[in-house]
């Protein structure tokens, strides 16, 4: 008897002790946990070793003890825990386990919000959707603030930044904690920038100052909210705030960010002098060393744009952005000076080859004027057609950069208006006369009718229609009627051959073009006529007879390939190489209908 009384004592002790074991391991795991809170939520410390030995009790549960009552409080845990640390993927798999092996738990719909929150963090935005809508709105131990700080990430990964700016902007409300308050506040101020909401953007930023103690914090978000007044348009006050604190000897550690800022103001507000004193001064009296570099890169590119933008001094400018990367080459402002530094000296180099053309043009006029062999004549005029057509393009980009780039406004109006003259390049002066209209349109409104005029069938013209209401035309850039004007040129400078290579080529590629008769019957004259290839003017004939038998053109080939029953190549072999009056007339009169 006495031996099954100690027998039943010894199995209660057994279970008292187990019970107390398990128990103590949650309790210790529990404080571990609570005292790495407390640090990141008072200090914004994570605390790597304190929720460790929280897994490490954790874990000694789920291993010995998988039975008890604490498991679910355990996975839980254990699912924060490694939240905390960054592990998502570990985090995922301890509050999955406790959905999938204990769905009787009260702690399920707290362990949805994590996980939701986990596959936001992993990116997988379709799931968490679908676990927060089965998470039911009853008695949940999750902060408020922490739901709708999910709810703004979820409309954010949606596209829906402006309704994550309001959740956020609420979460931020809610928020219980300054450090949980000031985390949320980061991200939204981050966000309503992105949507160009610069007076949210201002009222975050001047809470979040009120939020630090830190003079460091309190610099920084002060230079934010600078910024947010400037694009406000309240220059004039983000001036007075950032000079104020800049000069205050209780930030003196901190002033260089605050005074390249304030460099940056006064560049964009275009007050010379103040820029070029503070500009000069912070180059001035900060020593180039592996700290400072990346801040004087940036000055030093704004010191470019002080040059480039108020100055107009391109070759000062050059040099400053080519400082940039004398100071520092790896921040963000070194990439931005190499390319305001490449574009001043493409500009350069467009403006000589233009500044060239006459001059070479000139010279290869009195070449062709001298020139008694005709081969080498056909060659210099090909180039002379070529040095035009690239003296075009070059004109319209020096034109577009002069206007759009670098701000000399002046000099681009006056080569718009040279191009707005150049009836060989209708589409390239349609354009030009646009560009003017829109650059200064009480001083070129005249324009609008002159586009429509002369150059009825471009874009520049559909422009205009649109604009006043009109019904646009089918323009076509390189319509058939465009190219056979181009072409035809080479025509008229004696260019035979590729003026007819070229007609093929615009006829076929545009057979349904109503002008595609004509220019093959062009073709094929210039061959029979010109160059006296009587055989492959003859295929042209027949093309045009088979393909518009119904026009005058297609009957004008049936006539030319018989004539009293034999092939033009007989038909033709004693014609004069003097063009008659009519056939002058088809190949040069109607080329333009």
């Amino acid at each position: 008897m006495k031996k099954k009384i100690r027998t039943y004592f010894l199995l209660f002790g057994i279970i008292i002790y187990s019970g107390c074991a398990y128990y103590n391991m949650y309790f210790n795991a529990k404080e571990s946990y609570n005292a790495a809170e407390k640090k990141r939520i008072e200090k914004n410390i994570t605390d790597k070793a304190l929720y460790e030995n929280s897994i490490k009790e954790l874990s000694k549960i789920l291993e010995f003890y998988p039975e008890s009552k604490w498991v679910d409080d355990a996975l839980l845990m254990m699912g924060l825990c490694y939240m905390r640390q960054d592990d998502n993927y570990k985090a995922r798999k301890k509050f999955v386990e406790l959905l999938t092996n204990y769905p009787d738990s009260d702690l399920r719909d707290q362990a949805k919000v994590y996980l939701a929150e986990v596959e936001i963090a992993l990116k997988n935005y379709d799931e968490a959707g679908r676990i927060m809508e089965t998470i039911s709105n009853g008695n949940i131990n999750i902060e408020p603030y922490k739901i709708l700080k999910l709810s703004a990430e979820m409309s954010l990964s949606q596209g829906d930044s402006v309704k994550a700016l309001e959740n956020m902007l609420r979460s931020a409300d809610k928020a219980e904690t300054d450090i949980d308050r000031i985390s949320v506040l980061q991200s939204s101020s981050e966000l309503a920038v992105k949507l160009g909401d610069y007076k949210t953007s201002a009222e975050i930023n001047k809470k979040l100052i009120d939020l630090h103690d830190e003079r460091e914090k309190i610099f920084h978000y002060t230079l934010k909210y600078a910024d947010a007044l400037k694009n406000l348009g309240e220059t004039d006050e983000a001036v007075s705030i950032l000079e104020r604190i800049t000069s205050d000897q209780e930030y003196a550690s901190y002033s260089l960010k605050g005074d390249i800022k304030l460099a940056e103001f006064y560049v964009q507000s275009g007050m010379e002098k103040e820029a070029y004193e503070k500009l000069d001064e912070i180059l001035r009296t900060n020593p180039k060393d592996q700290k400072n570099g990346p801040d004087l890169s940036e000055t030093a590119y704004y010191f470019g744009e002080y040059y480039f933008d108020l100055k107009k001094d391109f070759y000062s400018a050059e040099d400053m952005y080519d400082s940039s990367g004398w100071y520092d080459r790896k921040n963000d402002f070194y990439p931005k000076a190499t390319a305001k530094k490449n574009l001043i000296r493409d500009y350069r180099s467009l403006r000589k080859k233009v500044e060239e053309y006459p001059e070479i043009n000139d010279s290869l006029t009195a070449k062709i004027e001298r020139s008694v062999d005709e081969a080498k004549t056909s060659e210099l005029i090909k180039q002379k057609k070529s040095l035009e057509s690239n003296y075009i393009k070059d004109k319209i980009s020096l034109a577009e950069t002069a206007m759009f780039e670098m701000g000399l406004q002046d000099t681009a109006l006056v080569l718009f208006e040279e191009l707005s003259a150049e009836k060989n390049y209708p589409h390239k002066a349609s354009g030009a006369m646009i560009s003017l209209i829109m650059a200064d349109s009480a001083r070129y409104s005249h324009l609008t009718d002159s586009v429509l005029i002369k150059y009825p069938e471009t874009a520049g013209a559909n422009y205009i229609r649109i604009r006043e209401g009109l019904e646009p035309v089918q323009v076509i850039e390189d319509s058939a009627k465009y190219f056979f004007n181009i072409s035809s040129g080479k025509y008229l400078d004696s260019l035979y051959q590729e003026a007819a290579d070229e007609y093929l080529v615009i006829a076929r590629k545009y057979r349904d073009s109503p002008l595609s008769p004509q220019i093959l019957q062009a073709a094929a004259m210039i061959e029979e006529k010109l160059l006296k290839n009587y055989g492959k003017a003859a295929r042209i004939y027949e093309e045009l007879k088979d393909r518009y038998p119904q026009t005058t053109y297609g009957r004008f080939a049936s006539k030319k390939l018989i004539s009293e029953g034999e092939p033009v190549k007989k038909e033709e072999k004693t014609e004069e190489k003097t063009l008659s009056e009519s056939d002058k007339w088809y190949l040069m009169d109607r080329r333009n209908d």
